[in-house]
């Protein structure tokens, strides 16, 4: 899920899925079609936040990852035998491995975020 004007998952949330990522990142259109997850901030905005007040549970092996130059977590994530990935920064990159396993790198984040 991608929107670059923000992304709230309010108290009253409920959210049941295989997997989730939600940014307010962007990716390149080339990017996306060739199955890229490359995320960049986009010049034109403010650095909006990815918000979640809510409850999130990814299926057994799942993954749920919030992405963005600000992220906030008052919620509950769940995920049993997966990964959550709290990434806070103005790039990211979002890999799916052979396996299934997801794995977030924020090479530009802030201190002691990853």
């Amino acid at each position: 899920m991608i929107n670059p004007n923000g992304v709230v998952f309010s108290s009253t949330a409920k959210v049941n899925v295989g997997g989730l990522v939600a940014t307010t990142l962007d990716t390149s259109n080339a990017d996306f079609l060739a199955g890229k997850a490359n995320l960049e901030q986009n010049p034109n905005q403010s650095g909006a936040a990815v918000v979640n007040q809510g409850q999130i549970t990814a299926r057994d092996g799942g993954h749920v990852a919030l992405v963005a130059p600000v992220v906030d977590n008052s919620g509950q994530i769940t995920v049993h035998r997966g990964t959550v990935d709290l990434a806070a920064g103005t790039q990211a990159v979002v890999d799916v491995d052979s396996a299934g396993l997801v794995s977030v790198a924020v090479p530009n984040g802030p201190a002691g975020t990853s």
